[in-house]
């Protein structure tokens, strides 16, 4: 399970606090820009896809093949992803703090 701020600009990356890269696609070149990240959410991917191997090696969570990941997931959001092997999820935090709202899966 990853926890952290979206992040969908490498350029704003904070590496002192928790944040999940949010992009449209992942491979083998990605793996320094990773290590700096909780989690990962791309747009296309699948469980058989490069993103996948990359990220099961790296042991970090990702939700691949969101379709529509960025235009859902802005710079600054809080989200958790849960992974359970089947299906990966993205929950959002709602505003006042007090639970989370399913936004893909």
């Amino acid at each position: 399970m990853g926890f952290g701020q979206a992040n969908n600009y490498l350029e704003t990356v904070d590496q002192s606090s928790s944040q999940i890269l949010v992009t449209t696609e992942i491979d083998w070149s990605w793996t320094r820009i990773l290590a700096h990240f909780e989690g990962v959410i791309t747009n296309q991917g699948t469980r058989v896809s490069r993103a996948a191997e990359v990220l099961a090696i790296m042991h970090k969570p990702g939700v691949l093949g969101t379709k529509k990941g960025t235009e859902i997931l802005h710079s600054g959001a809080l989200a958790r992803i849960v992974c359970d092997g089947n299906e990966g999820l993205i929950y959002l935090v709602q505003e006042d703090g007090s639970g989370f709202d399913l936004v893909a899966n």
